[in-house]
């Protein structure tokens, strides 16, 4: 279908819709949403939930006997947990499951410098680590393509999504 409005046009790349005009943006151009985009954002949710399963299935978890997920970083500090489980990104776990870990590289070397049994601790983690190769994981790809929907092929993985659409229908 064609889509018509005064969001919804033709750009560079094809077609966009404008989420803030220029005169309301701080840089004071058309900030937009292609579909590229989009598709940028459905195999970046896609590979970072098929990663999640693929090192679940590794370890002899499914995904629901997930009890926290620790989330590091600036992309935590900014994340929306019900959106991004609604949209596939991250396990559908109970919302206060998730723990948010702020900058944890920077507090981590920090105290690395500063505390010789944080050194110690580091260095017994380091020797325990495995390394799991997703691309050489036949069930990564079959993960992946199935992550591709919103928020998947599988309702039954997001429970709490299923149950929203049941309410909303």
């Amino acid at each position: 279908p064609t889509f018509r409005g005064p969001r919804v046009r033709q750009g560079e790349h094809g077609g966009e819709y404008v989420v803030v005009w220029a005169e309301d943006s701080a840089t004071g151009e058309d900030i937009v949403i292609t579909a590229v985009d989009i598709d940028n954002l459905l195999r970046a949710k896609a590979a970072i939930y098929a990663g999640c399963a693929v090192l679940a299935q590794s370890v002899g978890m499914s995904m629901d006997m997930i009890s926290t997920v620790l989330v590091g970083g600036s992309f935590g500090k900014h994340i929306n947990v019900e959106k991004s489980v609604q949209l596939g990104l991250l396990p559908d776990v109970p919302w206060e499951n998730f723990q948010f870990l702020g900058n944890t590289s920077v507090r981590g070397a920090y105290m690395a410098l500063l505390d010789r049994e944080a050194r110690q601790r580091i260095a017994e983690i380091a020797r325990s680590m495995t390394y799991l190769e997703l691309s050489a994981d036949n069930s990564f790809y079959d993960q992946f393509t199935s992550a591709l929907f919103l928020p998947h092929t599988d309702i039954t993985l997001f429970p709490s999504v299923a149950a929203l659409l049941e309410r909303e229908t």
